[in-house]
């Protein structure tokens, strides 16, 4: 169901100058990446946002399940990049970075990017980022899904995440507004993308390393290929991992689940 009064309270918190764009909120929906790739292949400008109060079947990389009861921000926006920009795969970072910088310069929260796609505070997970993307002869797209734990105490988390995961509530201990939530982290978000657009990665990747959980630490990715050891280094300019194998030798990783090792 549409809630058009919805739209209209984060259109007021948006900043003057992206008050104009369109605005799809739902009260309960299956997915809003779903959502907006249907209007993403229907022409919809870059910028559309769609949000919802509920997901139904929200996810993550992978085809995680992603928990979406009310209290949290489940939001997708429709960005169109040129087929020819490089960097296209560091977006999810892009997009991490921008809600990031929303936690922490709004919130005042330590809000740290795990690369590739999730945003950590105080080493709990508070956000994750799902980007989905159609290349085609004529048109290029990406939906860029973001899910915030907003207002949830510790007893809306199942009990094997209460440990691992948090929320902007539990961390601040401050009433939070949803629809304030979500114009600043678009806002945020959408000032990141266009820093990307008109100077490439590289110009975010000092802003990205700043606030980059894990640099310098022992850590396991899980990579398609099997689990690897090392000592973070860093994030290139292509976006990878940059990690010290255990015997000296640096390897970028293009993909994994990276976590703390143990011992």
């Amino acid at each position: 169901m549409l809630c058009n009064s919805y739209a209209e309270e984060i259109r007021r918190h948006l900043i003057p100058r992206r008050r104009d764009i369109t605005v799809l909120a739902l009260d309960e929906t299956d997915s809003t990446n779903d959502d907006a790739r249907e209007l993403a292949e229907k022409g919809y400008p870059e910028g559309t946002l769609v949000v919802a109060r509920r997901q139904r079947r929200g996810r993550g990389r992978m085809g995680r399940r992603w928990m979406s009861p009310e209290g949290g921000v489940f939001m997708s926006i429709i960005l169109r990049p040129p087929r020819s920009l490089p960097g296209l795969s560091a977006l999810p970072l892009v997009v991490g970075y921008g809600v990031a910088r929303a936690l922490r310069e709004e919130h005042g929260v330590p809000a740290a990017i795990k690369w590739p796609n999730d945003v950590l505070v105080r080493q709990k997970k508070i956000a994750g980022i799902l980007c989905e993307s159609a290349f085609e002869q004529t048109d290029c797209w990406v939906v860029a899904g973001i899910g915030i734990n907003a207002t949830m105490t510790g007893q809306d988390f199942p009990r094997e995440i209460q440990d691992l995961a948090t929320s902007l509530l539990l961390e601040t201990e401050i009433p939070v507004s949803i629809p304030a939530l979500v114009a600043s982290v678009y806002d945020w978000v959408m000032q990141s993308y266009s820093a990307f657009l008109s100077r490439g990665f590289a110009s975010l990747l000092p802003g990205i390393l700043q606030i980059a959980a894990y640099v310098g630490e022992n850590v396991i990715v899980s990579t398609p290929t099997g689990p690897v050891g090392g000592k973070m280094l860093g994030i290139d300019q292509d976006g990878l991992l940059l990690l010290e194998l255990d015997n000296k030798e640096e390897r970028r990783i293009p993909a994994g689940d990276v976590s703390l090792r143990k011992g």
